[in-house]
């Protein structure tokens, strides 16, 4: 049997396939933006933080000198490790506790809800930091409501300049390079608690949290933007043909 396809006019199939042009250079120009502003994110971690063999940043905010102190990480913040509640008290209850247990309960690097537990073991506090200790290790986010903790996760009770501090860890491989002998890829409570960072002035600090903030904001508007774009396309797709 002959498969019939129903086909529009020429002028209409060109207007479709014009519309259809438009929306793929537009998701292509705002792909390309996306990655210029996580380029420029990561210039600007880089830039703004003290690696370990420095001991003032490549750039620095007028009026702010003098080089910048090193500490354990554990001398300027509380380092809490998760601990899994049993199985049997979790729930899918939204009255309960949610349980963030590794990079699964994670999203744009806030909690995302999946799993409540009506047992308390250790948690973390709205405003404090997060980050996986369990394969994939160093992934962070900010607390953005109270929860348990399970084993693959530790919370950190710092500042935003410690969290985008931590971000250059990730990036230059701390975390990897110190979880790389286990058998099963994990970093210690130790590993947290002894890494060395270096830290400036409060106000210092102040700006330099301030400013990643906005860059973070400009990738996240542009992250949304994109997600339209595609939410569009699929829409033309499934409505401007039979």
């Amino acid at each position: 049997a002959k498969v019939k396809i129903i086909s529009p006019r020429l002028s209409e199939q060109t207007k479709i396939g014009l519309l259809m042009n438009q929306v793929n250079n537009l998701i292509d120009l705002q792909q390309r933006k996306l990655e210029q502003l996580k380029q420029l994110k990561k210039a600007m971690l880089q830039q703004l933080f003290v690696d370990k063999n420095n001991k003032q940043p490549n750039l620095r905010f007028k009026n702010f000198k003098g080089n910048w102190e090193q500490h354990r990480l554990e001398e300027v913040a509380q380092v809490t490790m998760g601990q899994s509640p049993s199985s049997k008290n979790y729930t899918d209850n939204l009255n309960d506790y949610v349980l963030v247990q590794g990079n699964a309960d994670l999203k744009s690097n806030k909690i995302s809800p999946r799993v409540w537990t009506k047992e308390v073991t250790k948690q973390v506090h709205k405003g404090e930091i997060i980050m996986t200790v369990r394969a994939p290790v160093g992934y962070l986010a900010m607390a953005n409501m109270d929860a348990v903790i399970g084993r693959g996760v530790a919370a950190i009770d710092g500042n935003k300049y410690l969290y985008y501090l931590l971000q250059t860890k990730l990036m230059d491989r701390t975390w990897e390079k110190l979880s790389s002998g286990s058998t099963f890829e994990s970093i210690s409570s130790n590993d947290i608690k002894n890494l060395e960072i270096k830290v400036t002035e409060t106000e210092e600090e102040k700006l330099i949290a301030k400013l990643m903030d906005t860059v973070t904001y400009f990738v996240t508007l542009q992250k949304n933007k994109l997600t339209q774009l595609t939410t569009l396309k699929k829409y033309l797709l499934q409505n401007l043909f039979i």
